[in-house]
């Protein structure tokens, strides 16, 4: 089911439609915590120019995994 939501994510970020790929990720962070989908939904932040909330997802991936590069 999270990966269902992940791929949902990521075909409304490709649309540009990312309020419903923050939507989308955070169901399926909400069932499982996934590094990528953080990362993605960061992504998906910044865009919409939330950074506040996408620093925020950025600080989750390096606490999850300091060496994750494009966290930093």
């Amino acid at each position: 089911m999270a990966e269902q939501h992940r791929f949902n994510a990521d075909a409304a970020f490709r649309l540009h439609n990312y309020q419903q790929s923050i939507d989308s990720y955070s169901r399926s962070l909400s069932l499982e915590h996934n590094l990528i989908a953080y990362m993605n939904r960061a992504k998906a932040y910044f865009k919409l120019n939330k950074f506040d909330t996408a620093i925020e997802d950025c600080s989750q991936v390096l606490t999850m995994d300091s060496k994750y590069t494009q966290g930093k």
